[in-house]
């Protein structure tokens, strides 16, 4: 049941060390070491020092139904009905909510889970093997906040009442998710949530990267911080995240490419157990995404996490694709395996082939034929833009679609400043349309692309451009005005 770390703490526990001298002799933080010693505890279902000492392996106590942790390796999920209060907050700038707990309330009644519950979800790749049963009093609550390492959660500017609680919510279904379902808690994690611009910035206390602030989110210094418009893809990766870097007790994670899968893959392990979306179809998205970044993914291997993220998301979706690969010959519980892994390796390359039965290179070579198996192959169609007389437009907030002949769907693009485009559509026929966006969040068709005289405004007339087998380019579409001119009242 318990992991290399997890043995090494306990080894030292008999000792007689404090969790103090542990963390020294061990070279770790002290968090880290209550991070084990809390997870020894609830494997073992032992509450005191002493019991620790005195445990041997072939004395395991039977299971006596007051919690039910997994192994690293375990997939069975026990039901567990949750009667939760408020979350540990602190609001700044915006109205205060009085601190609660979360207190949880087992009922052992043995009934099935309502349909589209997280635990109906949940059971589709479990089964049950016992069914805790206990009712958590108000001091018993607190207890159990500390033991579940409940992060703390700080609100920035006026972030609605109605809001920070579906927040706090979310917060404690992802500490439940991947606490029954991985055994993984992550210790003196805070998590800060931003009601607007100011905030956010007000939040980071400092320069904001590039890629925080394409994605109001980012992970730093065991601290989440999110702008409240995008909390519902954040919170399960991040922690996840957290849990990487923490499992890992300072090695090398390995490939950049496998933690950020790993993480993806989770969180929607997460949405999926909680109803919001399935994962056949989560996986449906980014096999579409993916199939846009023909990157080696061995060329991904040194990537930082932050520079992948600022090529967009298909770079992301191609290490969920690789993620999902390896959850298929070695199983779910395979990734938080591998991170607890590292610390008794040699190396991230050993942990690798022994968790998921396989070298990396191996590895590199199954994916890459998934990858040419599953996703679409697409092909360029690119041009460029001109105004009157061919003379460049302006090209902000212009982009291109690939519009398919028989209503199925269409591709788009970006136009660059300088007019260029380039669109890449699986084989089919198209029509190219040019739209102007207008903020914030309506747009205004100004046309199609027609081959005699580079433009029309009749969909009817528009050239069918057919992709069959190979590239298109040379596509010239020339404005019969400026954009101001044919997207007016685009601004208003």
């Amino acid at each position: 049941m318990l992991t290399p770390g997890e043995w090494r703490v306990l080894n030292e526990i008999r000792t007689g060390a404090t969790n103090a001298e542990i963390a020294v002799r061990l070279g770790l933080s002290l968090a880290t070491i209550k991070f084990h010693v809390r997870n020894i505890r609830a494997k073992l279902e032992l509450d005191e020092r002493e019991q620790l000492i005195a445990w041997q392996p072939e004395e395991a106590p039977a299971r006596t139904g007051a919690r039910r942790v997994l192994a690293p390796l375990g997939l069975l999920l026990g039901f567990w009905k949750p009667a939760i209060g408020v979350a540990a907050v602190t609001v700044v700038g915006g109205a205060a909510i009085a601190a609660g707990v979360f207190a949880y309330t087992i009922a052992n009644e043995g009934e099935a889970a309502p349909p589209g519950s997280p635990q109906e979800l949940a059971t589709a790749t479990a089964t049950p093997t016992d069914t805790p049963s206990a009712t958590a009093t108000e001091e018993e609550a607190t207890e159990e906040a500390a033991d579940w390492n409940t992060p703390s959660v700080t609100f920035w500017g006026e972030v609605p009442e109605e809001q920070q609680a579906e927040l706090r919510q979310r917060v404690a279904d992802v500490v439940r998710f991947y606490d029954e379902r991985f055994g993984v808690r992550v210790p003196d994690l805070s998590i800060h949530i931003a009601a607007d611009d100011e905030a956010w910035a007000a939040a980071l206390g400092g320069p904001v990267e590039p890629v925080a602030e394409i994605h109001k989110a980012t992970y730093r210094n065991g601290a989440i911080f999110i702008h409240a418009t995008r909390t519902f893809d954040w919170i399960e990766r991040f922690y996840f995240e957290a849990f990487q870097e923490q499992a890992a007790e300072g090695r090398d994670l390995g490939p950049e490419w496998l933690g950020e899968g790993a993480a993806m893959y989770a969180a929607h392990l997460f949405r999926h157990w909680r109803g919001e979306k399935l994962l056949a179809d989560a996986s449906a998205l980014w096999r579409w995404a993916a199939s846009y970044d023909d990157t080696p993914l061995q060329a991904l291997e040194a990537w930082s996490p932050t520079a992948a993220e600022l090529t967009g998301v298909e770079t992301a979706a191609t290490a969920t694709l690789a993620a999902e690969w390896l959850v298929s010959r070695a199983g779910e519980a395979a990734l938080v395996a591998y991170y607890e892994a590292l610390p008794t390796s040699e190396s991230w390359q050993e942990s690798f082939g022994h968790t998921f039965g396989l070298s990396p290179g191996d590895a590199y070579e199954g994916i890459e034929a998934h990858r040419a198996a599953v996703l679409v192959v697409r092909r360029t169609v690119t041009g460029g833009i001109r105004g009157p007389d061919d003379e460049p437009v302006d090209a902000t907030r212009l982009f291109v679609y690939a519009v398919r002949v028989d209503g199925s769907g269409s591709e788009g693009v970006t136009v660059a400043m300088d007019g260029r485009f380039t669109v890449r559509p699986p084989d089919s026929t198209y029509r190219l349309k040019v739209t102007k966006f207008c903020p914030p969040d309506s747009s205004v068709d100004l046309g199609w692309y027609e081959e005699e005289s580079g433009f029309t405004t009749d969909g009817s007339e528009a050239t069918r451009i057919v992709v069959d087998g190979s590239d298109v380019s040379g596509i010239a579409i020339r404005l019969p005005g400026t954009v101001e001119e044919l997207a007016e009242g685009c601004e208003a």
